[in-house]
């Protein structure tokens, strides 16, 4: 890809620099520590005088011994070089012009500087900003020739200095052994150096080395964002700007068996030995062929026409290379996924007809066009980099040939559709890919974020030299370069006053702003992605007579986000690529690999909304199935395997019935004791391990999963923080059931999440898991469990901090079951077991194993004493005293109250509603409103589990029921009274009781209390209640915006206010896992506490909030601690 120059400027080095002849003027002299140089003088395009210096040796000439070897510092000089006659390019031949001859030289490490005239006059002179550009060219053409990237336009601005370069090309830049012989990337070490040569020399031209912007065009581009990502390149420029090319291109992607194609290429130039040669013999060989033989023989490495296009470009360089060597450690795709680049502004753009490159010489070939008709699906994997699957082809076609036969996709009238495949596949996909993974990373960087897009249709094009005819194609690669740089052995001068003399003046300061830094723009409240400034240069209106419809033929506007076409082509191409599995963009991590004790694991790779990619190990085995003398048992860790195990898909849930979910079915299994790991990346070091986050599903103790499609963390993979750990534990009876001794001592479920929290203490290292910076965190139930897990012993240790959401070990749901020896018979009963009132605990237990797990699970029905009621049947119990190793030994407000529990950073917080999910029950159904009415006095101890007097229904109504006529309690118009008193009985009030007697008895540990109070498009009452009414924020609205749960809502649309609000929730959450200052800084000090609130706005710029609130709810808190007859 990228430049493409009629090569014949190439065989007239020298001729460009218009010298300043007359013997009078002085010739512009700049000593560097290599030695001192005697420029030129050159005329910018105001007719205005400028410095060059051109033809500067940055290293040795890489020939003999140094060829196939990192480039070398080139050796001081004594007297003044003549820095006034550019070099020859490197030795190359442009397969995109047939006929080209061989040009160029091994010998071609040089450089250019132009700079202002009277830069660095005084000393007093500020340095000026330096912009170093990366010619393009698929890494076998291209050069820095002034008669090809003339400096001219730049230097007019005068406002910074300009630096071009050469690098090594093709086999003599890319050629690797894939191992100590022959390394791989010189023409990037050649890169790596030039840059290095600029920040050590160009402040005696005046530069700023603080203050250099890397640019580059096609594979220039794709060359900055790898010096984004590589560790030599590390603090050598602080601004990137890539044109038309990325990193993550298929074009780009390193080699995958790099010495398979330099044994190739020696056999082509007759090594006939080749393939018995060693490495070192290889190389040996190879470095004493004649270069020219060398260079002349690439062309017949393809496998089709000019396809693939770029045989020799960067390779990965493993542990054996030198650090010093070491340029590309790992996958571009892996690296920039995860965040390991140079957190630098950056500006991205393309062109409308990019694939013009590729597609024109095709299209315009009737021969071509009937060979890839033809062969159609094995061609395009040569073109595509693609597995040309039938599910791969049918969506190619769908999308750019529907209208073409299936056996003819190439015709006259879709000709630019396969202008079109090839721009989005090889440009534009990719360049979507690397700015929302970029603008993803939550850096502070992507407030000066750009995407351009250069639609400006001129009077010269590069479409005339790919296939020597001056026929329109619209905007095509390369066509933005003539106005940056003049190009004059290419195409003539614009005229003065043109439209195209117009847009060089507006496109090259565009450039020139934002290397100078003067498009900075302070960060906002808003998402990073609304923050990605964009900009389109086109060509002005015209009026229906033809005149200009304002004074400006050129037309540039700005605007803000990613538009909907440039989406849908990133979400296209994600999806081929992921289908294809061959080399594509995702298929870096088609098979993730992670050993732990047990045995290896085999992952899968998912996806998030933005495009981010991550490994996943989905439904690994914690336990053994507890089933047969295991149910009603503690879990057993399960056995190791042998071979891979398959953790690409997630298990069934643990067997349950959703009772409070209209009509729902009964499913799941007993065999469910899996759990889910999600990482942001494979093979961090020990030095970088990251927090874990382990997710608790609620559910009322009865029902809930950890599959992907509930609770999906793909929000948090975005952040590449954290590791996320999701689980199941068995429910319900399964989970719960008790005999009151050791026949079935109980807690069963909690005890599950016990051996979970044990298996990621010891295996969570091996997926890049810090195990001593464990957060265990839940909502409702499992904010509950998160609670309990506090209080139980046998968790100690193995978590640091804790987040309870909307959900209490203290609630009047969750305290341990005062009989559960009763309640046991009782289900026996139910299911027909004979004298089930007189059975041993030990007969009683092996009577219920036996019982068909459908039937057992149906049964639980039965046991409600009114409706669902009580929702929570089965639930943790305190554990007899001969259990040897108990989950829970006490009551746990006892054990709360007097300080008995892990000391860690804790985290709570509610919303407003969470009582709807017992109104919502309800008031779904009119018949249950008018018993629940009827019955309110005998039901209301039954559900919030206390005696209520005649006085405290009093106050109730007080309290709650002032619009409610007295002889009603419950009406269908009064849901927001009996929310608002669920809410608070079930919910805030245990919250606040255990925030108060967290804080008055404990030894100081930071704590935090949110509220939630956010009302989104989605709500989970649709699905309790089986309407669309709009009941409000409701239980557990919260994790909308934690999880992706695609089972019950679609993803939310970007920049819309709930895709805001995830962002800013999911942030909160992963700093309270990962800043060392949430050890000692909550929200609370002492007994007093700030509640973060996170809500609404009515701003329709900054939607969403998050501000702190002072204070607790005291009033609420006094009126039930009363009412529920309690102290302190």
């Amino acid at each position: 890809m990228g430049s493409c120059a009629a090569m014949k400027l190439l065989v007239t080095i020298g001729a460009l620099l218009v010298l300043s002849v007359s013997g009078q003027l002085k010739l512009p002299r700049v000593c560097t520590d290599d030695g001192c140089l005697l420029g030129a003088s050159m005329t910018d395009t105001k007719n205005l005088k400028f410095d060059a210096f051109v033809g500067i040796p940055y290293a040795k000439p890489p020939v003999g011994k140094l060829r196939f070897k990192k480039p070398i510092p080139v050796e001081p000089w004594t007297e003044d070089y003549n820095a006034t006659e550019s070099k020859p390019a490197c030795l190359q031949k442009s397969f995109l012009q047939p006929g080209q001859p061989i040009v160029g030289d091994e010998n071609c490490l040089y450089l250019n500087v132009y700079r202002p005239k009277h830069t660095n006059d005084t000393a007093a002179a500020a340095p000026l900003p330096v912009m170093v550009f990366l010619h393009g060219g698929g890494y076998f053409f291209g050069s820095a020739d002034p008669q090809l990237y003339g400096p001219e336009r730049i230097l007019a601005t005068k406002q910074v200095i300009l630096v071009t370069l050469q690098y090594r090309l093709g086999v003599f830049g890319f050629l690797s052994t894939g191992d100590g012989q022959a390394t791989g990337n010189y023409g990037m070490l050649d890169q790596v150096l030039a840059l290095r040569w600029v920040k050590r020399h160009i402040g005696a031209f005046g530069g700023d080395p603080q203050s250099v912007t890397l640019f580059g065009e096609s594979a220039g581009g794709a060359s900055v964002q790898l010096h984004m990502m590589s560790p030599l390149s590390q603090g050598l420029f602080q601004r990137a700007i890539i044109m038309s090319g990325s990193a993550l291109a298929v074009w780009s992607l390193p080699i995958e068996d790099p010495l398979s194609l330099a044994r190739r290429q020696a056999k082509l130039v007759g090594v006939s030995e080749a393939d018995e040669l060693t490495t070192a013999e290889l190389v040996d060989v190879l470095q004493y062929l004649d270069a020219k033989v060398l260079a002349a023989s690439m062309p017949h490495l393809r496998t089709w026409f000019e396809h693939p296009i770029i045989m020799y470009r960067p390779t990965i360089q493993d542990a054996f290379v030198p650090s010093e060597e070491r340029f590309l450690t790992d996958d571009p795709r892996k690296l920039w996924a995860e965040g390991r680049y140079a957190d630098i502004p950056i500006m991205v753009g393309t062109v409308p007809n990019e694939g013009a490159v590729v597609s024109l010489a095709i299209v315009h070939n009737e021969t071509l066009v009937q060979e890839f008709n033809a062969n159609l699906k094995e061609l395009l994997t040569p073109i595509l980099a693609i597995n040309a699957t039938p599910a791969v082809v049918e969506k190619l076609k769908g999308r750019y040939f529907s209208q073409s036969p299936n056996d003819r996709w190439i015709t006259e009238d879709s000709a630019e559709q396969f202008t079109k495949m090839m721009s989005d596949a090889f440009i534009k996909y990719p360049t979507m890919k690397t700015l929302l993974e970029y603008n993803n990373a939550n850096r502070t960087s992507c407030r000066d974020t750009t995407l351009y897009s250069f639609e400006f249709a001129g009077r010269h094009s590069f479409s005339s030299l790919y296939i020597q005819s001056n026929a329109s194609h619209g905007v095509c690669h390369q066509d933005e370069l003539p106005y940056i740089f003049r190009m004059i052995d290419l195409f003539p001068d614009f005229p003065p006053d043109s439209p195209e003399e117009e847009m060089c003046n507006v496109w090259t300061e565009f450039f020139v702003n934002f290397a100078s830094n003067r498009t900075h723009r302070e960060a906002s409240s808003e998402s990073c992605e609304n923050n990605i400034r964009t900009v389109t240069f086109g060509n002005a209106q015209t009026s229906q007579d033809g005149a200009p419809a304002s004074s400006s033929a050129v037309l540039v506007s700005s605007g803000k986000g990613i538009n909907e076409e440039l989406e849908s082509v990133h979400e296209f191409w994600s999806d081929v690529y992921r289908t294809s599995c061959l080399g594509g963009v995702e298929a870096y991590q088609t098979e993730p690999v992670v050993c732990i004790a047990d045995g290896c694991l085999r992952g899968t790779v998912m996806q998030s909304s933005v495009g981010i990619s991550y490994p996943a190990f989905l439904g690994v085995p914690f336990a053994k199935p507890p089933i047969g003398k295991l149910r009603f048992a503690n879990p057993q860790p399960n056995d190791p395997w042998q071979g891979k195990y398959d953790a690409t898909k997630t298990k069934d849930a643990c067997i349950q019935k959703v009772s409070l979910v209209p009509t729902a079915p009964l499913f799941g299994t007993e065999d469910c004791l899996y759990l889910n790991v999600f990482i942001p990346a494979l093979e961090v070091r020990d030095a970088d391990l990251l927090p874990v986050m382990v997710y608790i599903h609620g559910g009322g103790f009865l029902y809930g999963s950890a599959q992907i499609e509930q609770r999906d963390p793909a929000r948090f993979m975005s952040s590449r923080k954290v590791i996320v750990v999701t689980f199941q534990y068995r429910l319900g009876v399964f989970g719960f059931l008790s005999t009151g001794d050791t026949s079935a001592s109980g807690n069963f479920g909690m005890k599950d999440q016990v051996l979970v929290l044990r298996w990621v203490q010891k295996n969570i290292r091996a997926f890049g898991g810090d195990p001593k910076r464990v957060t265990i965190f839940g909502e409702s139930a499992g904010g509950s469990s998160v609670q309990f897990q506090m209080l139980s012993p046998l968790s100690r240790g193995l978590f640091h901090r804790a987040i309870s959401m909307s959900g209490s070990a203290i609630s009047s749901w969750s305290v341990p079951i005062e009989n559960p020896l009763a309640l046991t018979r009782a289900q026996a009963s139910v299911l027909g077991i004979p004298d089930a009132a007189e059975l041993s605990t030990e007969q009683l237990v092996e009577q219920l194993r036996e019982v068909d797990a459908i039937e057992l699970t149906s049964s639980i029905e039965r046991l409600k004493l009114w409706d669902i009621h009580p929702i929570t049947l089965y639930h943790p119990v305190v554990e007899p005293q001969e259990e040897p190793e108990p989950f829970l030994a006490e009551d746990p407000r006892d054990a709360w109250r007097r300080g008995a529990y892990a000391k860690v950073p804790w985290m709570t917080g509610s919303i407003p509603n969470d009582g709807s999910i017992v109104t919502q029950t309800i008031y779904r159904n009119d018949t249950l409103v008018e018993e629940f009415n009827a019955k309110f006095v005998k039901l209301l101890p039954l559900i919030l589990g206390t005696n209520v007097t005649k006085d405290k229904l009093v106050r109730l109504r007080r309290r709650f029921l002032k619009n409610t006529p007295p002889t009603k309690w419950v009406t269908k118009d009064n849901y927001d009274e009996i929310t608002k008193l669920m809410s608070e009985a079930w919910f805030l009030y245990p919250m606040v009781k255990s925030l108060k007697q967290h804080l008055s008895n404990r030894r100081y540990t930071s704590t935090s209390v949110y509220s939630f109070q956010f009302r989104g498009r989605y709500s989970f009452s649709k699905l309790f209640t089986g309407t669309d009414t709009p009941y409000g924020l409701s239980h557990p609205d919260e994790i909308i915006y934690l999880f992706r749960g695609p089972l019950f809502f679609p993803e939310f649309p970007p920049r819309s206010p709930e895709a805001e609000m995830a962002q800013l929730w999911v942030k909160f959450f992963v700093h309270f896992a990962t800043h060392e200052s949430v050890d000692k800084e909550g929200t609370c000090f002492g007994d007093k506490c700030e509640v973060v609130t996170f809500d609404n706005t009515n701003n329709s710029y900054f939607p969403v909030s998050k501000r702190l609130v002072p204070g607790l709810d005291e009033e609420m808190y006094s009126f039930w601690r009363s009412f529920f007859d309690e102290k302190l």
